[in-house]
């Protein structure tokens, strides 16, 4: 069975000056960019957002536009909107300013999800939540985790069942790491557009 995937786009985008999912990616956006990636390797894909209106022209047959209702605005409300939300138990969870996701690293995130909780990749010693997979079980931990003031997605994956992807089990298929490149100011997205 095929999983659901999940795009958060509830930031603020203070460091980019306006709103990064919308910004011009190619000939599209890094929202649709990130949406082209994961169609082929999912069943659906929800977008969520603190602004489902704004995202509304996105929707689809396969796409969903739904609000992340958690009061607080963090990637983890995201992530537990996405969890509660998901119509399969596992669901990959990516962000909308990262529109080079790679094929390879997202088959072998999904080919690779065992009983763990979590499946994500390890890139120069750090695990990276984003692209991964999450067990809707994971909601509890999140939404724990979202009460204390400085919580962290890396928290979250220091407090669940973990299954890492070591760099050298993808590495060779994504050799400049371009899937966990994400795009925080308009001069970054300038420069990997020009590469």
């Amino acid at each position: 069975m095929r999983m659901s995937a999940a795009i958060l786009a509830g930031g603020k985008s203070r460091r980019f000056g306006s709103d990064k999912a919308l910004a011009r990616w190619k000939d599209s956006t890094m929202l649709a960019a990130a949406i082209s990636n994961l169609e082929a390797y999912v069943s659906d894909i929800l977008i969520v957002t603190k602004r489902p209106a704004k995202y509304a022209a996105f929707a689809s047959k396969n796409v969903r536009v739904i609000k992340d209702s958690v009061t607080r605005q963090h990637p983890l409300s995201g992530i537990a909107t996405a969890l509660a939300a998901s119509k399969t138990p596992h669901i990959l969870i990516t962000a909308c300013d990262m529109p080079l996701l790679q094929p390879s690293v997202i088959k072998t995130l999904i080919k690779t999800r065992t009983a763990a909780r979590a499946t994500v990749a390890v890139w120069q010693g750090k695990p990276q939540p984003f692209p991964g997979v999450y067990a809707k079980t994971c909601k509890a931990a999140a939404l724990t985790l979202l009460k204390q003031r400085d919580a962290s997605i890396q928290e979250l994956l220091q407090t669940i069942e973990v299954r890492f992807i070591k760099e050298q089990s993808w590495r060779a298929r994504d050799t400049s790491a371009a899937t966990f490149t994400d795009i925080d100011t308009p001069a970054q997205l300038a420069n990997v557009q020009g590469q």
